[in-house]
């Protein structure tokens, strides 16, 4: 599932917001290509739940929601031109903060979520998903490929570890942008000849997949791309698996919840720091991560694609 994140600028507290949410059932609404009607909204629990992230406290809930889309077009039956749409708002707050959704859309999110909450004024609702680039998504597969896979987190706190890269998608360097995506994905996508050509040919990693293990957190896939964040809680292994009468729904708020506020923020920050020098430590004098040392990166990378495709050769031979 891709999710996207936002602010809510009116809501006080939870509570308010969920009744928002599911408050609204059989609302209708006219736009400009149709008509949005029999919205139907449910809470997963009655009591709001509880998540410990850190020294932080997470109070959240999960709305699940349909509603269908009957398009203006009337040359067509209205069962030919209506269609369902469902989802799921992840809602979360904690103490001195505004409340904030994870919901499962991305260009549209915001008219979703606006139709849901029957908000009608600007800025209500603000984006707050964070922006990444693929300088970042370049950094994050050299250190997998290399094997720099620890990262450390705050003192005393598990390690995270970026285990290996499942996929990634990107444009070629000598197309224009408005080509298709090529994209690779598969357990040992790192060891494809093909893969590691496309590396040296790609001038814009968009999107990366990859594992990740934290403390109790045996295995998470994680999907990062420029305004957009995804995970499969069907891939997921760990200690939110002890409990067999969790909530599916739960289960996988809890996974985004850590991506969003543990495992991503470690990751950026980690990259951030990676881009400068430690003036505390003596014997830094370069950062780990620049133009220079993407280059030998990649000069890395061919000499490895043509040690395999000499193997190759010769195999045949």
């Amino acid at each position: 599932m891709q999710v996207t994140r936002w602010i809510d600028k009116k809501k006080k507290n939870i509570d308010e917001a969920i009744e928002a949410l599911t408050s609204h059932d059989g609302m209708d609404i006219e736009k400009k290509s149709g008509t949005w009607n029999n919205l139907r909204t449910q809470k997963a629990v009655e009591k709001n739940q509880e998540m410990a992230i850190g020294e932080r406290n997470i109070v959240f809930n999960v709305v699940t929601y349909s509603y269908s889309v009957t398009l203006s077009d009337d040359s067509l039956p209205i069962e030919e031109r209506t269609t369902k749409r469902s989802g799921k708002v992840i809602v979360y707050w904690e103490k001195e903060n505004p409340i904030k959704y994870i919901i499962n859309r991305n260009f549209d999110a915001l008219t979703v979520l606006r139709f849901l909450l029957a908000y009608n004024s600007k800025n209500e609702i603000i984006d707050n998903q964070p922006k990444l680039n693929t300088d970042m998504f370049d950094w994050l597969i050299k250190k997998i490929y290399l094997k720099e896979n620890d990262i450390e987190l705050a003192s005393g706190d598990s390690v995270l570890s970026i285990d290996n890269l499942v996929g990634f998608k990107g444009h070629p360097a000598d197309e224009e942008k408005t080509v298709s995506v090529v994209s690779t994905a598969g357990t040992t996508v790192m060891n494809i000849l093909s893969t590691l050509s496309f590396l040296l040919e790609s001038a814009e990693i968009k999107q990366v997949e990859f594992n990740v293990s934290c403390g109790e957190h045996e295995n998470i896939k994680l999907m990062l791309s420029e305004k957009v964040l995804g995970s499969d809680v069907n891939k997921y292994e760990g200690i939110l698996d002890d409990d067999v009468n969790i909530d599916k729904l739960l289960k996988e708020a809890k996974i985004y919840l850590l991506c969003y506020l543990k495992l991503l923020p470690a990751i950026m920050q980690n990259y951030d720091f990676s881009k400068t020098v430690d003036k505390e430590d003596p014997e830094s004098e370069k950062p780990s991560w620049s133009s220079e040392v993407h280059t030998k990166f990649l000069e890395r990378v061919a000499k490895d694609l043509q040690e395999k495709i000499d193997t190759r050769v010769s195999q045949i031979k």
